[in-house]
């Protein structure tokens, strides 16, 4: 199996469920980008036996799916089986999902009946998006927390698109959400059509029409304002109707009915708005877990009632000093998590995580970029500066396909991808 393929989902089997180790066990529970960090940061350790459980067979860089979702990058490629890593890195896979955790007997037991024990538990999970318990929204949203929601998307899109450039009748398409997923998920949406031979430019002003809603008074509220003004600017240009203030009180078939009234009428409705840890947390449910079921942990990633059960990423919290739900959070945690198991098996205690922020970036496709420093200091826009932040922002997913695969296999995709730039991926 090459890293190109996209193996179909099966049942945990004998060969990549772990045998009896005289090892010390570790367990870890989700390989998204902090799962697979800490995986990775034990791979040389011949005392600790790795054992990653993930009901999905491929690993993804989650910030790539709104480009898989619009075609603007294709899945092909950019989704690497867990098999694969799991050889490169040592450690033993297990398709599957945690069905129970017996903490006093320290294992876990999976969907599929295997129990795993374990000298420590990483807990890894993720996140998906939070509805608030909006009417309809379960129902009637497409989300974006998975691979195979990317799936779902994508379909729904292009097939939607295509009815509209048959029947001459506009796809109308509306975003729950002003932070960067919604954003940048808008900004992926006008790039692919754009882009498209047969549509362009001239049949996205024609067949697509699209809103963006947002209950706080700007997008990206977190930002500088001068980076929201931007951006609400540059998205009005490309046809989108911004929404601000905007609370939805219902999700039907037809569109989102707004508290103030309104109905935004959408044959695509995506909610990529709020965070909350995955049902899978419910598990741990002896353990502090806050309002959005994220467990609580120290600063040592340590959940506050049991210390053999590290958390992290989106499904973790840090009681005094909680941190954003993003991609470099959990990539540092993760790495993080793998030494400080390695002191937690030895004994020691662990140091505690520092966070070392980098600053945020924020695109909307190839129109709009911004780099938010930690200071708040900003840099983008549309013109040059924007483009030096588009590049940056492209780097980041060529850096850590070196990390996985070495620097001379990410070097020949970007320049692959530099020199022979794909068309979006679309039935056009």
């Amino acid at each position: 199996m090459t890293l190109e393929e996209t193996p179909a989902m099966s049942e945990p089997n004998a060969t990549n469920t772990p045998a009896s180790h005289p090892h010390q066990n570790v367990v870890i529970l989700g390989g998204g980008i902090g799962g697979l960090a800490a995986a990775i940061s034990l791979q040389r350790r011949s005392d600790i036996h790795v054992t990653l459980v993930d009901p999905n067979a491929v690993h993804v860089w989650k910030p790539l799916f709104d480009e898989l979702a619009t075609g603007t990058m294709p899945f092909k490629g950019n989704l690497f089986p867990f098999d694969e890593l799991a050889r490169r890195f040592n450690f033993s896979f297990v398709q599957d999902k945690p069905a129970s955790v017996d903490r006093s007997a320290k294992s876990v037991t999976l969907e599929g009946g295997i129990t795993l024990p374990y000298d420590a538990l990483i807990v890894s999970m993720g996140a998906r998006s939070n509805d608030f318990g909006t009417p309809g929204a379960q129902d009637n949203c497409l989300f974006l927390d998975k691979v195979d929601q990317a799936r779902v998307l994508y379909d729904h899109f292009w097939n939607g698109m295509a009815k509209a450039h048959a029947t001459s009748e506009p796809l109308k398409v509306a975003v729950v959400g002003g932070g960067p997923t919604g954003v940048e998920l808008s900004g992926n949406f006008v790039e692919a059509i754009d882009r498209t031979k047969g549509l362009g430019k001239k049949g996205r002003e024609q067949l697509f029409r699209a809103s963006l809603l947002e209950a706080s008074p700007r997008i990206l509220n977190r930002m500088p304002e001068n980076v929201s003004v931007s951006m609400t600017r540059e998205m009005s240009k490309i046809g989108y109707q911004v929404l601000d203030h905007t609370a939805v009180a219902e999700v039907t078939d037809k569109g989102f009915k707004l508290k103030s009234g309104q109905f935004v009428e959408a044959d695509v409705r995506v909610w990529a708005a709020g965070v909350k840890a995955v049902d899978g947390t419910a598990i741990f449910a002896e353990l502090e877990r806050n309002r959005m079921g994220q467990l609580v942990v120290g600063p040592t990633l340590q959940t506050t009632q049991d210390p053999a059960i590290f958390a992290l990423g989106d499904c973790s919290a840090i009681a005094e000093k909680p941190l954003p739900s993003t991609a470099q959070v959990a990539n540092q945690q993760g790495f993080y998590a793998g030494y400080a198991v390695q002191d937690f098996l030895a004994g020691r205690k662990p140091g505690n995580f520092v966070f070392n922020n980098r600053g945020v970036i924020v695109m909307l496709g190839d129109f709009d970029a911004w780099y938010v420093a930690p200071s708040d200091k900003d840099f983008g826009g549309t013109g040059l500066c924007g483009k030096i932040v588009g590049m940056a922002h492209r780097s980041l997913y060529y850096k850590y396909l070196a990390s996985l695969f070495g620097p001379v296999s990410a070097a020949e995709r970007l320049i692959g991808h530099l020199l022979h730039p794909e068309p979006p991926h679309s039935p056009f």
